[in-house]
């Protein structure tokens, strides 16, 4: 545990911007952390993230937002059981069923 919290230490020298996620404190990645804040800064996706409240539209929204990431299948290649397996992750830690 020791080492872990003097990664952090260093990281947090060597990037001003490195967070520690407030939930897990495990670091968080530039790119995520400045997604939270536009979110968190952004009414108009705070409302229209909010409507979404059905199966049909959860799919739809997270086919939107998975098109508008910067990540590339063509050149980062990942399979769909990996994929799966971090969405279920993620969806198990917001407290999906």
């Amino acid at each position: 545990m020791a080492n872990k919290q003097r990664l952090f230490e260093v990281m947090g020298k060597v990037n001003p911007d490195f967070k520690l996620n407030e939930i897990t404190a495990e670091p968080v990645a530039t790119d995520i952390a400045r997604q939270q804040a536009a979110l968190k800064t952004s009414p108009a996706i705070q409302y229209a993230n909010s409507r979404i409240d059905t199966p049909q539209e959860f799919e739809e929204g997270f086919q939107t937002w998975l098109m508008t990431t910067g990540f590339d299948p063509t050149t980062r290649p990942i399979s769909i059981s990996l994929a799966q397996s971090l969405v279920r992750n993620a969806m198990v830690t917001l407290g999906f069923k």
